[in-house]
């Protein structure tokens, strides 16, 4: 078997066992009251201005789903190299909509493990970037930072930004930093009102240091002019 051959049948063993979650259980009215798009969503609702706090019945990782995928741990490199057959075709597949938290979380991974890439403003992996930023889960919304500031997935900021200023305590001292680093490479005029918000209504609850670091983004988007 050639590389090219081995390579497509890592990435097709992957993709498939990302693609088994099973739809979530309809029980509660809340969760009745979705339409079928929306099962697949991380959060039941978006995030309005002002945003709630994240809610509760937000899609978090499932335990047993991330045990299934631990064992691609190891051969994450090898998944990484993998993808320079599949990422064209990724950037705008449907079924990215259909992956749950567990998935996302190992397909962020192996985003950020392979070399970068910029995205298109639009497409599939844009939506599951944005959803994942949304995440009621920390490590997803820390792994959703880390692959936009590496895929320089721009059309993203302001999902990211929007989850910071909903709860800011959730996502821990070293969630924030990644967060910030991330709108670092990534914030435009975008978000720059969205920062501005941030600042007025949870900066008591972010450190004095994340507090420069947001005013800082802010400052030089708006001395910059960047658009």
């Amino acid at each position: 078997m050639g590389e090219h051959e081995s390579a497509s049948a890592t990435w097709q063993a992957f993709w498939q066992q990302l693609l088994e979650a099973p739809l979530p259980p309809v029980g509660a009215a809340a969760v009745q009251a979705r339409t079928l798009d929306d099962e697949f969503d991380f959060l039941a609702e978006p995030l309005a201005a002002p945003p709630p706090p994240v809610g509760r019945d937000a899609a978090v990782p499932d335990p047993q789903r991330l045990a299934a995928l631990a064992h691609w741990q190891d051969r994450l490199a090898e998944l990484a190299q993998a993808l320079a057959y599949a990422r064209d075709g990724l950037r705008d597949d449907a079924r990215l909509d259909r992956l749950d938290a567990a998935g996302a979380l190992w397909l962020l991974r192996v985003l950020c493990a392979a070399p970068d890439a910029a995205l298109p403003e639009h497409g599939a992996l844009i939506r599951l970037l944005q959803r994942s930023a949304r995440s009621a889960d920390p490590a997803l919304v820390v792994a959703a930072a880390d692959a936009i500031a590496h895929l320089d997935a721009r059309a993203a900021q302001l999902d990211l930004v929007e989850r910071l200023r909903a709860d800011p305590r959730s996502l821990g001292h070293e969630g924030v930093d990644r967060v910030l680093a991330c709108l670092k490479i990534v914030a435009d005029g975008r978000c720059v009102r969205e920062m501005e918000a941030l600042l007025v209504e949870r900066g008591a609850e972010l450190s004095d240091v994340h507090a420069w670091q947001a005013r800082h983004i802010v400052q030089v988007i708006r001395r910059g002019g960047r658009k």
